[in-house]
């Protein structure tokens, strides 16, 4: 590092390195030959000179000696040396067997047969059963019946479905004759005449009076607007 800063300085005068020695450093004896060392300069070599100082430092070797390398005590005395310390060591033996008495524990779950005493009259009931047998009776006679009256049936239906079929061709027929008879002329007549129909009503003024009577005042009650719409007129012959 200081030989660097060196060289720095001394290319800004333009000087060539030759001749520099550098001094010796050692760890024990730095102290001692600090103030012997000293750089020694040529007065030769002080001139101007325009190209690039190369740096030509020797550098020696230097004798290591054993008494360089040796740690200070501490205050004159060594510690004392701790040796890890002993392990206890306990003796292994066999855990205590404790004796299980084996004993079945669980109760007595035998059933002892009934005694046979003839004076206990013991009633069986099977009603489930006896429906469950009368269901499958009837399931059977009622196969037995279908397969017995299957062609009679199926005469009945196809009757019945001829009669239906006659009916409805019968009425049709009735439609038709009734269409042919109809008449326009009179069916339009009808209708004018429903039109033409003058409704008299029950009461005349919010009196009740007969109908004849209404009738009359109907009438009068006519005339009166068409002498009205009807003035004579003179005319220019």
């Amino acid at each position: 590092m200081t030989t660097n800063k060196l060289c720095n300085f001394l290319q800004r005068f333009h000087l060539p390195l030759r001749g520099v020695v550098a001094p010796k450093y050692s760890t024990a004896v730095h102290q001692q030959n600090s103030l012997s060392n000293k750089i020694e300069f040529d007065p030769s070599l002080f001139k101007i000179n325009k190209k690039i100082c190369e740096p030509n430092l020797s550098l020696a070797s230097l004798s290591i000696n054993s008494h360089d390398f040796d740690l200070p005590t501490h205050r004159g005395w060594i510690n004392n040396v701790i040796d890890s310390p002993i392990k206890k060591i306990y003796d292994i033996t066999d855990p205590a067997k404790n004796d299980y008495s084996k004993e079945d524990k669980t109760t007595d779950k035998t059933i002892d047969l009934p005694t046979n005493n003839s004076s206990i009259n013991i009633e069986k009931q099977a009603a489930r059963m006896i429906v469950i047998r009368r269901r499958k009776m009837r399931r059977h006679k009622l196969k037995k019946l279908r397969k017995k009256m299957k062609f009679k049936w199926a005469k009945v239906k196809q009757r019945r479905e001829l009669k239906k079929e006659k009916a409805f061709h019968a009425e049709l027929l009735a439609q038709i004759h009734e269409a042919e008879k109809f008449d326009a002329k009179k069916y339009v007549q009808s209708k004018f005449d429903i039109l033409d129909n003058v409704r008299i009503p029950s009461r005349w003024k919010g009196e009740i009076l007969p109908e004849s009577m209404i009738r009359e005042f109907m009438q009068k009650e006519e005339e009166i607007k068409q002498r009205k719409l009807n003035i004579p007129r003179l005319k220019l012959d």
